[in-house]
């Protein structure tokens, strides 16, 4: 499969120039990137949801509910679309 990795946003295509899975899980390290040293435990207890929250969060298995991903776009500075890719590309189709 012919792939390409755009460097400005860190996505991944293919070759119909859809984004793959490990576009997604580059966008969710951003998420590891934003939390940096602090722990699963005190991003959850910040955002008030448990650290088996975060960690799925993280994983790529779900994605917060809205409000949350608007508080994590102000305090990170980045875009909750570049964060949570997966989410926003299954709401458009």
């Amino acid at each position: 499969m012919n792939k390409n990795i755009d460097f400005n946003t860190n996505l991944l295509y293919n070759k119909d120039n859809k984004t793959t899975e490990r576009g997604d899980k580059l966008r969710r390290n951003l998420l590891i990137k934003y939390r940096g040293k602090r722990s699963q435990e005190e991003m959850g207890l910040l955002y008030g949801v448990t650290q088996q929250a975060w960690s799925r969060w993280e994983q790529g298995i779900t994605s917060p509910r809205h409000d949350i991903m608007l508080r994590i776009e102000k305090d990170s500075g980045m875009k909750m679309e570049d964060i949570f890719l997966t989410y926003f590309n299954n709401k458009i189709r």
